[in-house]
Order: C-alpha cells, then sequence, then structure tokens
C-alpha cells in the first residue's frame, strides 16, 4: 500500500515557515506525532536534519551556530498549531498504488472529503473509503482488496461469506458444498438399508435396530461368524441346537480370562505390600556419627557463659525433604549440667507441626554398655530438641570404660515421622 506524506495531500502549498532550512521538506511529514523543534535563536529543522546535525561534531545550529542538544531543543508551539489547521485531502481519495511512481486520483470511488491535518488521524480510523481485505477469509479470489463502503456488493458474489444453513442455521461459507452431504445434523437423508428417511442426527440410532441392515452373529465370539440381516436374528440364532456350543466357548474363554485376572491381582496385591513395607522404611532415617579427637575437644569446649555457641556439630543430613543435624556439647549446655553430655537434634527449616520420635546411643565396644534414649517432641522457635544431661561426662570420657576407642567417640541415632492416625473430620 502506497504511505502518503503530509506534502502529498495539502490542498494549498504551505509558506516557507512550515519548511525545514536544511532540506525544504516540511517540517513534519506525519500526521501523529508533529513537533516543530527550533534552537535558542526560533530556527526551525525537522526532525531528521535536527538529528544529522547533532550527531555532527560540531552540535549546532546551521543557521547561527548555537550549541545545542537534542534534549535540550525548545518547541514553537505556535507554528505546530498553525500547521495542524492546514487542509488536506483524505488519503482515501487516491488509489491504492501509484501508478509510474505518481499517486492517481481516484476520481469515481475516492474520498471527498477535506479535512485539517489535525484531524487526519480520526478521519482516517473511520473513513468509509478506506481500503480493507475480505474479512470472510483469505482464500477469496475476488477482488480481495477493495473499499469499506464496497463490502455490502463485494459479498454479493463472495463465495467465502458465511450464511446460516436453511436447515440447522449454522453459519456456513458459500463454497462448503459438503455441509449439507455430510455435515448438517438437521438434513433429512435416507437409510442406505432400508431406505427409510430421517435427519441425519437420528441415523447413528437407527442404525442400532435398522431390520435390514446386516450384522454378525452375537456370539461371534465363541466362533459364529455367519452375517445376516437383523430381521433374521431370532430365526439364526434358534438354529446350530440354539447356539449352546457357541454359547459355552464364550464361557470357557471368560473363565480363562477369569483366572488370569485372579494371578493379576495376586500379584498386584503382593507389590502392594511390599510398598507398604518401603513406606514404612521411608519414614524411619539411622546412622551414626564419628567424632575424632573427642579429649581435645572436651579439653578446648569449655562450659561457661558462651557454652551454648561452643559445639561440635555433624554433617547436615537430609530425611522426608528436610535438614536435620545433631550437636553435641562435651561439658554440657549449660554451667547447670557441665558435669553432662548434651545432645540435641535440630531442624533447619521453618517448625513444622510433625511430631518426631527420635533416639540417641552413645555407643560402647561392650553393646550391653551403651547408653540409649528416646523421646517423641515437637521442635518449637527452631530450637533443638534433645536432652541436657544426657550422660555423665566421667562415664564417658574414663579410659577403659569402653565408651572412648582411639581417640573416637561414636553416636548412633534415629529419626521416625509415626504415622498419623488421627480421624478424618468434615465440618
Amino acid at each position: 500500500m502506497t504511505e502518503f506524506k503530509i506534502s502529498d495531500l495539502l490542498v494549498k502549498q504551505l509558506s516557507e515557515s512550515f519548511s525545514c532550512i536544511v532540506c525544504t521538506d516540511l517540517l513534519s511529514e506525519t500526521h501523529d506525532k508533529i513537533q516543530v523543534n527550533q534552537c535558542p535563536h526560533g530556527h526551525c529543522l525537522c526532525s531528521d536534519c535536527w538529528t544529522k546535525q547533532i550527531e555532527n561534531k560540531k552540535k549546532e545550529c546551521p543557521i547561527c551556530r548555537a550549541k545545542v542538544k537534542l534534549e535540550f531543543l525548545s518547541r514553537n508551539l505556535f507554528l505546530e498549531s498553525e500547521f495542524k489547521k492546514k487542509k488536506v485531502y483524505c488519503k482515501y481519495q487516491y488509489k491504492e498504488e501509484k501508478e509510474d511512481g505518481k499517486i492517481i486520483k481516484d476520481e469515481k470511488n475516492g474520498c471527498k472529503d477535506i479535512i485539517r491535518i489535525e484531524e487526519m488521524e480520526t478521519h482516517f480510523k473511520n473513513c468509509q473509503y478506506a481500503f480493507i481485505n475480505c474479512p470472510n477469509g483469505e482464500d477469496c479470489k475476488i477482488n480481495n482488496r477493495f473499499r469499506k463502503n464496497q463490502l455490502e456488493e463485494h459479498n454479493k458474489g463472495c463465495e467465502y461469506l458465511k450464511v446460516p444453513c436453511q436447515y440447522c442455521n449454522t453459519p456456513v461459507a458459500k463454497i462448503n458444498k459438503d455441509h449439507l452431504e455430510s455435515e448438517c445434523q438437521s438434513y433429512r437423508i435416507k437409510c442406505t438399508h432400508c431406505k427409510l428417511e430421517m435427519l441425519r442426527m437420528e441415523l447413528s440410532e437407527h442404525l442400532e435396530v435398522c431390520p435390514e441392515m446386516t450384522i454378525q452373529c452375537k456370539y461371534k465370539e465363541g466362533g459364529c461368524q455367519v452375517t445376516f440381516q437383523r430381521k433374521y436374528q431370532a430365526q439364526h440364532l434358534a438354529s446350530e441346537n440354539n447356539h449352546i456350543g457357541f454359547i459355552q466357548n464364550i464361557i470357557d474363554q471368560h473363565r480363562i480370562l477369569l483366572d488370569e485376572s485372579d494371578r493379576c491381582f495376586k500379584r498386584l496385591k503382593s507389590s502392594h505390600e511390599t510398598l507398604e513395607k518401603r513406606l514404612t522404611n521411608i519414614n524411619k532415617y539411622s546412622n551414626q556419627w564419628v567424632i575424632e579427637n573427642w579429649m581435645q575437644k572436651v579439653i578446648d569446649i569449655p562450659n561457661d557463659e558462651v557454652a551454648s555457641t561452643k559445639r561440635v556439630s555433624c554433617p547436615m543430613f537430609y530425611f522426608n525433604s528436610r535438614k536435620y543435624n545433631v550437636s553435641c556439647f562435651p561439658n554440657g549446655f549449660t554451667p547447670a549440667n557441665k558435669d553432662y553430655i548434651s545432645l540435641y537434634l535440630h531442624l533447619h527449616e521453618a517448625s513444622p507441626n510433625i511430631n518426631i520420635k527420635f533416639s540417641f546411643e552413645i555407643v560402647n565396644s561392650d553393646p550391653t554398655k551403651s547408653i540409649k534414649k528416646e523421646k517423641s517432641s515437637y521442635f518449637q522457635n527452631d530450637k533443638g530438641i534433645g536432652w541436657e544431661k544426657f550422660a555423665e561426662c566421667k562415664t564417658i570420657n574414663t579410659l577403659g570404660e569402653g565408651f572412648i576407642v582411639n581417640n573416637k567417640l561414636t553416636i548412633k541415632f534415629e529419626i521416625e515421622i509415626p504415622q498419623t492416625t488421627d480421624p478424618l473430620t468434615t465440618k
């Protein structure tokens, strides 16, 4: 489509004051953004010339040599206002395509309106002489591009115009010849078997009972491969000793399927029981923590007012998608329990409302002397849960008691999330 400049549409030639003093084009050639910029001394250039001038190293007005920057140019509002009042022809007065590089007036079909420049945008949006494509489909072959006020005439011959079907009222393109033959559910057709006339939507239900339709014996599964018209079904079923042999075949086949289903059920039940056991194991976690160089840690971590910040911690581990670790205070968590080893389990996230069952065991070389304790508890306020007085220091640290082996202390721990047995309630 031809792009029109304002200078192409002017009713009268404008004075030089509306032209760029560099390129002599109009100060604005587009109607959607009319802006006249000037230097501090009032010299006006079109936007393209101002851009080129400022991109030049000199960055100055070509007339008065005043230094300028694009963002600091002022607008000549008076000139803009006068420019917007000038009269132009509607661009739809012309043909859509140029001829020999020139715009050509369409004296017969073009718009005759003369408007102000400031009215161009609104007028173009609503002009009945604007060019449009056929709205009925891209495949339209007859004059696919025409003026808006010619749409009614175009539709008279357009095969892609959708019109209501006379039978079902569904919008259908004129070119769609298959609608009545295969799609319209309200079109009357004949059954190909009995020639009875009915609506297409009734055909599928009719075929279930049509007496002239050829069908297979309902005991085909049992071996009877005979076909016949439905009206002879009773006569056929009475033959072959009332089809008892075929019926027995079907019963035998179903018995085989039933036996296979029973075996499949037993396999699934076994798999289910195995998965239940695995699920139980998923809710438990056990491990052991070996603390090396234990006696040195007893010396290095005294019990004082900042004891709570001095601890031995095991590496983080994950259980049920949550992060935990265990901490040990060799000389007690507080001065009040300095003669005991303190052990705690920590959850490193916002404390969920879950009940944790867990146990700690300080391992002895003689398993019968190992010290094990367990409890159930809820995490509260990001604090660990455990024991301030798990075991006496002198018992653990005395060499020969069996707890310190090669200067190592081993702590076993187990965590379990009990299955909920709360009743289900709907309020």
